[in-house]
């Protein structure tokens, strides 16, 4: 065999070589890259049962609530005030009963309002929008903290499951605020647009060190969190001690 021909025949086995190599990675990095996404999928199913199995026990829970325990403390009510014109007692006792009407009425109210923050009807029959004007409103009412809502854009509704994410992370954002920021103030911006959603929740509370959010996540943020891995979004925390907070989020195609 010629020089000529060594150096052909080395060339070759080298392309060969080359080829086979690249391949072997290619497969490599293709195998791991289904493993990832098969990963990724299946962390994603078992998300969407957590967040349907939460809702749907929320749900349940707001219907056993308002229905089967708020009916048997009206009916409670109703035979009690039935029982106080057939009978002649004292005015202390007459006081004393009128004051437990009056915590029973207390009970029936604040019973009433669990179960809505747990399953709002205002979500189910309105949509989005009126649940969190309705929320809003709820939460103005007790003049401690004054919350303003704003929707832009497209006038359309959302996807249910999507509606019910969004509505439960604003108000896990909203109670954040209210709880542990001390917020007087809130501002609640949700614009649907062509390319997907965007909300915006700011308050005027405490603030902290935005540096060093990804330390300060406790189980309301990384609820917060979790809810928008779970819409495919893009959380975005800005903050400053003093200077009140802003929380936006992105959600492309989910309109």
């Amino acid at each position: 065999m010629g020089q000529t021909a060594i150096i052909i025949y080395i060339v070759i086995s080298t392309i060969i070589f080359l080829v086979f190599i690249t391949g072997l990675f290619l497969f490599i990095f293709q195998y791991r890259k289904r493993q990832i996404m098969h990963e990724n999928e299946k962390q994603l199913l078992a998300m969407n049962y957590i967040i349907q199995g939460q809702e749907a026990e929320r749900s349940r829970m707001a219907k056993d609530l308002h229905d089967g325990l708020g009916g048997m403390l009206s009916g409670i009510k109703l035979n009690l005030s039935s029982m106080k014109g057939n009978m002649i007692i004292q005015e202390t006792d007459a006081q004393l009963f009128t004051k437990s009407i009056t915590q029973l009425d207390n009970a029936i109210a604040e019973m009433r309002r669990v179960a809505h923050n747990m399953m709002p009807e205002a979500l189910l029959k309105f949509g989005l929008g009126e649940a969190i004007q309705d929320y809003c409103d709820s939460i103005n009412e007790s003049n401690t903290v004054k919350m303003k809502y704003t929707q832009l854009g497209l006038q359309q509704p959302l996807e249910k499951s999507t509606e019910v994410i969004l509505y439960r992370i604003v108000q896990e954002l909203c109670n954040n605020a209210i709880k542990h920021a001390a917020s007087k103030n809130i501002f609640i911006q949700l614009t649907i647009h062509e390319r997907g959603i965007t909300l915006t929740v700011e308050d005027d509370g405490k603030g902290f060190d935005s540096t060093q959010v990804s330390t300060l996540k406790g189980a309301g943020l990384q609820n917060v969190q979790s809810r928008v891995d779970y819409l495919k979004g893009v959380l975005n925390i800005e903050s400053e001690a003093g200077k009140g907070t802003s929380v936006n989020i992105e959600i492309l195609g989910n309109v």
